[in-house]
């Protein structure tokens, strides 16, 4: 580390990492969120971010291990249940994440990607309709949601129900 960055705060070293994170330095990036950490133990910003790092990573159980310390210190943080439940997902574990999900949704209802990916889980874990009703709930919010809408489509087929293009372009959707 540059001999310049000593005595900085912690919001500095959290700045720095993320400016480490933007340019794809990750291993120093997470340098400076421990810094960030060691400084201000309870500095969520800096933990979640070096849980964001960890899971570009793909060293999703320290990246759990700090959306777990994110949500101990601010348990109502629906970005940390929502990407812990990423986590989760990308570890196969769709059970526990659908319980992250769930509490995302609870805290920020209207928040289309934690819908959307509340809804992916449950395609994983083949339970199409539960699927389908957050894929829903999140074109409810924003119509022209491609993710959700796109996910929609796929289970539609998985279940063999037709789509209608013409119908989908207006936010109509087929009941499932």
């Amino acid at each position: 580390m540059n001999i310049e960055l000593k005595g900085l705060e912690a919001w500095q070293w959290n700045s720095q990492g993320k400016a480490l994170r933007a340019i794809g330095k990750y291993k120093e990036a997470i340098v400076c969120y421990d810094q960030a950490i060691k400084i201000e133990p309870k500095y969520v910003t800096a933990r979640y971010n070096k849980g964001n790092v960890l899971l570009a990573l793909g060293r999703y159980r320290e990246a759990i291990s700090c959306y777990d310390k994110v949500i101990k210190i601010e348990p109502e943080d629906a970005a940390a249940w929502h990407n812990k439940g990423w986590v989760l997902d990308a570890l196969g574990r769709y059970r526990e994440s659908l319980i992250c999900y769930g509490r995302a949704t609870k805290i920020k209802p209207n928040d289309v990607d934690f819908w959307n990916s509340k809804g992916v889980a449950f395609y994983a874990l083949n339970r199409y309709k539960e699927a389908l009703i957050c894929f829903d709930k999140a074109i409810k919010i924003e119509p022209q949601y491609e993710r959700a809408r796109n996910n929609k489509k796929v289970v539609l087929r998985a279940i063999g129900k037709p789509y209608d293009v013409k119908a989908s372009d207006k936010g109509v959707w087929p009941a499932p």
